[in-house]
């Protein structure tokens, strides 16, 4: 594509949405020159248009020029419903499309969510096009990236800054791009390149106190106030911080400390104690070592055991009706004073 060969027809799908959008906008501004946009570049929007609309838009000829571009951007979005063209229903018709691809047509069909894989659209699109499948970051996965999108805006960070800004973003990648840019501008300001844990922490961590990181450092220091101003904040707004979320998140922190307090016990190198559990080295300072002075393993044990039976309550398992955010506050209470 960067070469200037582009492909007949773009299935671009999944439910990371920051490389749909990166592909979407480098094709849109890229396939043809900017002279030839008024007259043969389409840009189309779920919300707006059928299947059908679409289609005639790809199938029509270019004007005055080799090539042309349509886009559908937000197809999630087509109207399903039954009446009126039914697009849930005609969906499939792209695949009728891809099979004759218009050589002279540049089509990109953007969706943001799933696709089923086996279905004719996708396999259709691999004869003439391209499938892409965006899939979300997992939470390791994140520093890595974070890294070479510093590095990809001329700028160096530690680890510790790294780490940082995954805990305090999260995993959506366009919200991590945007805070790594909003950092640039800052270090061209200041006339630095390098991204410092306090410049994280001025303008990110302390920007957004409530995170299921904050929560986590609450816990860890077993901090009551701080807990429970952040625990509140989630369980008036259960949408935005799902209990589900929360306790998954918890989870694998409490189970890395009871391997730590157990190996530490044993006098365990730190090299191997961070092989056990598969964490970055400044974590055993900042983390775990400071935990363990307030946590032994059997009290981790216990909580383990809790956030496994919060997960099922908040599944509904066993339990009569109670908001997730008192299933939250429930939990945290009982971690925080459950004598051990």
């Amino acid at each position: 594509m960067r070469g200037g060969t582009y492909h007949p027809v773009y299935l671009l799908w999944g439910e990371e949405p920051y490389f749909i959008d990166a592909i979407t906008n480098y094709i849109e501004k890229n396939a043809i020159p900017e002279t030839d946009w008024d007259f043969n570049r389409t840009v189309i929007y779920g919300k707006e248009r059928k299947v059908m609309d679409v289609i005639h838009e790809a199938e029509q000829f270019p004007m005055m020029a080799p090539q042309r571009v349509v886009i559908l951007k937000e197809a999630q979005e087509l109207d399903t419903s039954e009446g009126n063209g039914g697009d849930k229903k005609h969906f499939q018709d792209f695949a009728k499309y891809a099979e004759h691809a218009v050589e002279s047509t540049i089509l990109v069909i953007a969706y943001k969510g799933k696709i089923d894989g086996r279905s004719k659209l996708p396999k259709a699109v691999e004869k003439n096009g391209i499938v892409f499948e965006s899939t979300p970051f997992y939470d390791n996965q994140l520093p890595a990236w974070i890294s070479k999108y510093i590095i990809s805006q001329k700028l160096q960070a530690n680890d510790q800054a790294v780490a940082l800004l995954a805990e305090n973003i999260g995993t959506n990648l366009s919200n991590i791009a945007s805070t790594v840019e909003k950092l640039a501008q800052i270090c061209a300001e200041k006339k630095t390149k390098v991204v410092t844990v306090e410049m994280v922490n001025e303008h990110v961590a302390l920007s957004n106190p409530f995170t299921v990181f904050a929560l986590r450092d609450a816990l860890l220091e077993r901090n009551v106030t701080k807990t429970n101003k952040i625990v509140d904040v989630f369980a008036r707004n259960e949408k935005k911080y799902p209990i589900q979320a929360t306790i998954a998140a918890l989870y694998p922190v409490f189970r890395k400390l009871f391997i730590y307090t157990m190996l530490a016990a044993k006098r365990t190198p730190p090299a191997e104690i961070l092989a056990a559990i598969e964490d970055r080295p400044y974590t055993l300072q900042r983390i775990y070592e400071p935990a363990a002075k307030r946590y032994t393993a059997s009290k981790c044990m216990q909580i383990i055991d809790l956030l496994r039976e919060y997960d099922m309550k908040s599944k509904g398992y066993n339990m009569p009706k109670v908001t997730p955010g008192d299933l939250l506050r429930e939990l945290t209470f009982r971690i925080l004073h459950t004598k051990y």
